[in-house]
């Protein structure tokens, strides 16, 4: 007896399952496909790679892109506490479109001085810089 109860059950439960199934809406064959997980907006696929919320794709300086990794602040800019920030933000829009090494080092010669002057003038020496900027630049001859 408890076989057949058994099998009853089991049959119950298999025929259940296939009417859920069957009661599904099937898919309007005019309608456009579903978008898929990446084209939805929301939070996207979780943590991994790719875009997000994270360091971004500039995390180490790279030669392939030559303003990735560069920071101006005060730990590497001995002029930074001499500009208003409308002149650091300035000065950082040009040297990140500095197409040649000879036009950064022009530049840069330039507004070595212009800071020498301001911090003559409040009485301050200015340092060397810190850093080679226009090395990571090609020379206009390889443009």
């Amino acid at each position: 007896m408890k076989s057949k109860q058994g099998r009853f059950v089991l049959a119950l439960a298999s025929l259940l399952m296939a009417g859920t199934a069957w009661a599904q809406p099937s898919p309007d064959p005019a309608a456009p496909p579903a978008a898929s997980a990446d084209a939805r907006p929301g939070m996207g696929r979780g943590m991994g790679p790719g875009a997000g919320m994270g360091p971004g794709h500039c995390r180490q300086a790279d030669p392939a892109q030559p303003n990735c990794g560069w920071r101006m602040n005060r730990r590497n800019s001995p002029d930074y506490g001499l500009m208003s920030p409308d002149e650091r933000a300035a000065h950082q829009s040009r040297l990140r479109n500095m197409q040649s090494r000879e036009e950064c080092l022009a530049y840069l010669q330039d507004h070595h001085a212009q800071m020498g002057e301001r911090a003559k003038a409040q009485g301050k020496t200015l340092p060397a810089p810190r850093m080679r900027l226009c090395d990571r630049l090609p020379p206009a001859s390889t443009r």
